[in-house]
Parts: structure tokens; C-alpha cells; sequence
């Protein structure tokens, strides 16, 4: 008995333009009839576009027509239902036809075994080629010209929003969980914030129990939660929708786009940007701590900032001259190693200061904190009084003076893009432009972190819980080990500030509460 194998295939623009797998098959069928088979087998891609090599049903169609020797017939509706790429058609076609015992038929093409034929059939396999690419520019150009009238092309699938026909409204539930992570994010890490959403039982964006950091560290950092806005057409995302049916080493990845290429659209917020601004501080004085190393012996590890230009402080170790003798210093770190290259940024002038000097006032401190309440109110009184913000302007002026420069730059090349039609000059605007992008993040990012260090002006008090813990559980100041004496300045400071006048070193210490305002 004779069999054939019946395949066919619609992907999803295909799926909108009217094709269906039924029509197909039953042209398949009826093909089948024709040529005196009345047992077919139906192997059916749905939603799967002809660029894709490995598609799970044609692959599994060539391998019944190879492995049953009763199969006959390889019938298909149109040479662009397996292939809209000319060199795998024939590669396709040279598979099925394998041994000569298995005959390719289309439904909807007369393929001849002539020169002629052969000649013919390649070229209607180009021509599929050349009608793929149209398809794409058409689809292309259609959401380009919607994008440029501030409609959406697509969700950029945002947690915490309805989409439905264009129309971006807020989602209550997932909104009062994106504002629950942003007032926790204030005094808390990720893990924490995933073992809170887990203990309430609220699922992630994907539905499941389990919340990762990523996920939660993804929302405490967009801006869109805050400003409003957000961008479509940042990222060329083409085919890498069809990554499930590829090898690892084919899959493809999504690239930035040209900055000009990028259209703002309107949200609503769902946080303050104050609270988003909290957040940041938070996640600055946890990076900070992040990098520091008890290992190296430096007692202030990720506390310190620079009071002139608002940078870390970070512990440094070397040689005196004939390297008999080593030297332990906190330096500031556009002091050393100085500031990124080609920013136009001058490096710190403030002096490496040694660490046992820093490191015992600092500690003296701290000791007289856990001996005697009454230099906690010293401290809590000396806050109120002498508290000053640092001030950045000189650095903060040239950051912007620079992001000004640059913004122009990028108008001017945006403005000359529009009008050029060399495709080889256009690349290379582009080209420029992408770095703009990246040098303008970059600065922005100095300038959110200045906007933090000034932000954090306001007196602070320290934690009477954590001083009560210390000295429930801990041994006498004098008697602390190095690990212990780091584990008690952590636990009460948050950060400290050092300020260079002359020849005189002042230290302000900010602690992790802020206090409450007078009245």
C-alpha cells in the first residue's frame, strides 16, 4: 500500500492574511486522491515561520518519508511552505527526494523534471525569497510610521500595567505590589523583598510563587515607575523570537538601536520619584559595602565618600620609598586611580590620609557611643547643629556642561543622519551616535549619584535597638576583635564623610535613621 505525507505550515502573519492549515491539508488530501494514495499522514507547523531551519514538524515529515518505505509522495501546497529561503529549499528538496523512491508534489506548482523545471522551480524559490523580504519591509515600515505617531506597535510588557488595543492603564494589584517592593526596597535587599512576596503569596510576572532578585532588582531600577515614560523601537528584537528552534551557538540576540530610532511613549507612574530616589540611595550604599573586603584589614571599607567631589573612599596599601616599611591609606577614588578617560573630568586634589588615624577616630567614636548615652545626645545635638550639606557644584557644573556639549552633538548628527543617503556614511553616524548614547548614560549615571550624595543632608540618629544588641551580645569595646569592631561600625553607620580643610581632617558620620523633625 501506498502512503504519502501531507505537510503543512502558516506562521503567524500568514495566520492573519487568511491561510490556513485546513485549506492546505485538505488541497493535500485531495492531491493524494489524484495520485491513487488513500493513506496520508499530516504533519502540521503552526505558527512557525519558513525562516527557521529545524521546524519540529517538517523535520519529523522528512524522517517518516525516509523511515516508511511505503511512503510514496512528499506533498506540500507551495515551494514557500518549506522554505522562503532559496538555498535551504533546495537543501529541503534534495532530503526528501533522497534515494530517488520519494517524489516531492505541490499543490499549488507544477514542478517538471526537466532543465527547464529545475531552472524554473529555483527560480520560484527566489522569488519567495524576494517576497519574505517585502512581507518584512511592508510590516516594517507600517510600524515604523505608527511609531512616529506615538501609538503603540507593541507592550513592552511592563509589570504593574494593563494593554489592551493600544490603551496603557495601571493594573491595581500589580501596581500596589510594585509600590510594596519600592517602600521595602528602602531599607531592605532583594532576597528580603523575595521572601516577603513568597510569605504573602503573590506571584512573579511569569505567574509562578517564586520571585527572583533579578526580577525584583529589574523593577527597583526603572525609571519608568517614576517618569512615566518609556521607549518602543530601542531594540531590534527581529528573530529572536524564532531562538526556541535554534542551536545555542545560532540563537540571536537583540541589539540597541540607533538613538534617533527611539520613540517615547506616556505611562502612568506608579511611584514617586521620591521613593524611586530612595531606593537608589540604598542600592549605592549596598553596592559600596558589596565591594568591600574585611580580608584587606581596612576597618571602613565602603563607608567613606569623598566630601569635595562626592566619590568613595577606598583603602589603599604600598611601600614607602626604600620598601622597608608598608603604609596603610584611605584615598579617594578619582584621586586614585582618577576619573574615566575622555570625560574632561579633573582628578580629585584632596591627599591620601592613613588608615589608623581615620579608622581610630571614627572607632573612639563608636566606643563612646556603646559606653556612655549621654555622647549618643552629644552626637544627636551635634547633628542639629553643625550639619551641613556637602556641596558638589564645581564637579556637578562640568558633568553638565559636558552632558550639554554632547546632547548638541548628537542633535547635529541626528539632523545630517536625516539627510544622508550614503548607506556606508549612515553607518557610520550611527556608529557615532551609539556611542553618544553610551557616553550620555554614563554621565547621567555621575550625575544620580551627586544627586544622591546631596540628598542625603539630613541629621540622623543612631539605632538604640542595635546599641542595646551590642551590648547584650557583644564583649567590651576594648576587648572587640577586628571582625567584631567591623560588625558594630556597620551595623550603626551607614556612612561617613570626610572633608579635607588645610591641614585638618573632619569626619561627618551618617547613621542608618534619619531624624525625625524638630516639633
Amino acid at each position: 500500500m501506498r502512503k504519502a505525507v501531507i505537510y503543512t505550515r502558516v506562521s503567524t502573519d500568514e495566520q492573519t492574511r487568511g491561510f490556513s492549515l485546513e485549506s492546505q491539508r485538505e488541497r493535500g488530501i485531495n492531491k493524494a486522491d489524484e495520485l491513487g494514495v488513500t493513506d496520508t499522514i499530516v504533519f502540521e507547523e503552526a505558527g512557525v515561520s519558513g525562516e527557521v531551519i529545524n521546524r519540529p514538524a517538517l523535520m519529523d515529515a522528512i524522517a517518516a518519508s525516509q523511515r516508511d518505505e511505503s511512503v510514496k509522495y512528499f506533498i506540500c501546497s507551495d515551494p514557500d511552505r518549506l522554505s522562503r529561503d532559496l538555498t535551504y529549499l533546495l537543501l529541503f528538496t534534495e532530503q526528501i527526494e533522497k534515494g530517488k523512491r520519494v517524489e516531492l508534489v505541490f499543490t499549488d506548482f507544477n514542478r517538471e523534471d526537466t532543465a527547464e523545471g529545475k531552472l524554473f522551480y529555483s527560480i520560484r524559490g527566489a522569488i519567495a525569497e524576494f517576497e519574505k523580504a517585502m512581507i518584512r519591509r511592508r510590516t516594517i515600515g507600517g510600524k515604523i510610521k505608527k511609531a512616529q505617531q506615538h501609538k503603540w506597535t507593541h507592550w513592552p510588557d511592563i509589570y504593574g500595567y494593563n494593554y489592551n488595543e493600544g490603551v496603557v492603564t495601571e493594573n491595581e494589584e500589580e501596581a500596589r505590589t510594585v509600590r510594596m517592593i519600592y517602600e521595602w526596597g528602602s531599607n531592605m535587599g532583594t532576597a528580603s523583598i523575595c521572601g516577603r512576596l513568597h510569605a504573602l503569596g503573590i506571584s512573579s510576572p511569569r505567574g509562578s510563587r517564586t520571585w527572583s532578585r533579578t526580577t525584583v532588582k529589574r523593577i527597583l531600577e526603572n525609571k519608568s515607575y517614576h517618569t512615566g515614560k518609556t521607549f518602543i523601537r530601542k531594540y531590534d528584537t527581529g528573530g529572536t523570537h524564532l531562538n526556541k528552534y535554534r542551536a545555542d551557538e545560532d540563537k540571536l540576540e537583540r541589539k540597541l538601536r540607533p538613538r534617533d530610532e527611539w520613540v517615547e511613549m506616556e505611562i502612568p507612574p506608579l511611584v514617586t520619584e521620591e521613593a524611586f530616589q530612595a531606593v537608589q540611595r540604598r542600592s549605592l550604599v549596598a553596592r559600596r559595602r558589596a565591594t568591600s573586603n574585611i580580608n584587606g584589614r581596612f576597618l571602613l571599607s565602603g563607608l567613606l565618600r569623598c566630601g569635595h567631589c562626592g566619590k568613595t573612599w577606598h583603602g589603599h596599601s604600598g611601600w614607602n620609598h626604600n620598601k622597608t616599611k608598608r603604609r596603610i591609606y584611605y584615598v579617594c577614588t578619582y584621586k586614585s586611580p582618577g576619573p574615566p578617560k575622555g570625560q574632561g573630568l579633573e582628578r580629585c586634589p584632596t591627599s591620601f590620609e592613613p588608615a589608623p588615624l581615620i579608622e581610630e577616630a571614627v572607632w573612639n567614636t563608636v566606643k563612646g557611643w556603646i559606653l556612655d548615652d549621654e555622647q549618643i545626645s552629644a552626637f544627636h545635638n551635634a547633628q542639629l547643629t553643625r550639619h551641613k550639606p556637602s556641596s558638589h557644584s564645581a564637579e556637578r557644573e562640568k558633568l553638565v556642561e559636558r552632558f550639554n556639549q554632547i546632547n548638541r552633538e548628537e542633535d547635529a548628527l541626528i539632523e545630517r543622519l536625516a539627510r544622508e543617503s550614503n548607506p556606508r556614511v549612515r553607518g557610520k553616524l550611527n556608529e557615532r551616535l551609539d556611542k553618544i548614547s553610551a557616553e550620555l548614560d554614563q554621565i547621567q549615571t555621575l550625575l544620580d549619584e551627586l544627586d544622591s550624595a546631596e540628598s542625603e543632608t539630613a541629621a540622623s540618629e543612631i539605632d538604640s535597638e542595635a546599641i542595646s544588641w551590642i551590648r547584650e551580645n557583644l564583649p567590651d569595646p576594648e576587648q572587640m576583635s577586628f571582625e567584631q569592631k567591623y560588625e558594630v561600625i556597620h551595623r550603626l553607620i551607614t556612612e561617613i564623610v570626610i572633608q579635607q580643610q588645610g591641614d585638618e581632617l573632619q569626619l561627618d558620620i551618617r547613621t542608618l535613621r534619619p531624624m525625625p523633625p524638630k516639633g
